[in-house]
């Protein structure tokens, strides 16, 4: 199971980073700095859409940041490992038909994920998707993740799981056979100790 975290980070932060073989998930707004760039093009880079954040600052959806995020890494040709195709939190099946309309129009990109939100069915159509990125509220999210693994996995799709922050959540998506997880509690607190010990615990490796 992958281990993304997000920004800002400083350079300590970005060798911790790489050390524990994290990647980095970035969204729209923080930059591209020294520190951010190094880690990025030494672990796998995932793009999400900003549709979280705006939505907790009481804000739509802000498009330009996304496309000029997915402009400037293929810029530094970084290839994205996942791209959070915008949606609407919280938003049912009214975020899927928008999300429907945005991979049309990034249908030259590679490795799309469908956000999946609260309200939104489990036959939700998956053609064009790499995988599904399981958002939502926190109660529906750990309620239904392990049927989205299914989904996905049964489609031969990957699934991916936002706001993993801690070893107790890292161990739960990996018992339910998630592939990626992200948090910012790692960078945030720098509460490093909970990938260290999933690490130590999961993939035998001592830090």
């Amino acid at each position: 199971m992958q281990i993304y975290t997000g920004l800002p980070f400083t350079a300590e932060d970005a060798d911790k980073i790489i050390g524990l073989g994290m990647g980095v998930m970035l969204t729209p707004g923080h930059g591209f700095s020294k520190q951010t760039l190094r880690a990025l093009k030494n672990g796998p880079a995932a793009l999400d859409n900003g549709a979280f954040s705006a939505w907790q600052k009481g804000c739509g959806f802000d498009e330009l940041p996304f496309l000029q995020c997915i402009s400037r890494f293929i810029k530094e040709k970084i290839p994205l490992k996942i791209v959070a195709v915008p949606d609407i939190v919280a938003g049912g099946m009214d975020s899927y038909w928008f999300s429907e309309h945005w991979k049309l129009r990034l249908s030259g990109h590679k490795n799309l994920y469908l956000v999946v939100q609260d309200g939104m069915p489990f036959d939700v159509d998956l053609t064009g998707y790499a995988g599904v990125f399981v958002g939502g509220s926190v109660e529906w999210k750990w309620t239904t993740a392990a049927s989205w693994v299914c989904v996905a996995h049964s489609a031969g799709k990957r699934c991916h799981i936002g706001q993993v922050g801690t070893i107790e959540r890292l161990l739960r998506a990996h018992n339910f056979g998630v592939d990626s997880v992200d948090g910012t509690n790692y960078q945030r607190n720098k509460a490093w100790r909970h990938v260290e010990e999933f690490n130590e615990r999961v993939r035998g490796v001592m830090t």
